[in-house]
């Protein structure tokens, strides 16, 4: 699952869903997602919020750069980021 955790990192800024890293690592979402919980323990789409937000903290600690830059940098869409998440942590897409 190294290669499922490579292809996050190097596409984290964009659109990321179960169903397109599958297909670029040219695998079924089944099996990437039962493969990659097998190894590490967590879910494909906790893996990715959980590396876009770790992202996003960098970026706010040492770049001056506003929120809505870091969400864009992360793979947030602008649609997404202007609704908001009504105040639920754990809220949004993928």
């Amino acid at each position: 699952m190294c290669a499922a955790r490579h292809h996050v990192a190097q596409h984290l800024g964009e659109s990321l869903t179960l169903d397109g890293i599958a297909r670029d690592l040219l695998t079924s979402r089944s099996r990437l997602c039962a493969a990659f919980r097998a190894e590490t323990g967590e879910g494909l789409g906790a893996y990715v919020r959980r590396a876009r937000m770790e992202r996003a903290a960098n970026l706010l600690e040492v770049a001056s750069v506003s929120v809505a830059e870091v969400a864009s940098a992360v793979g947030y869409p602008r649609a997404w980021r202007s609704k908001g998440d009504g105040g639920q942590k754990g809220t949004g897409p993928f």
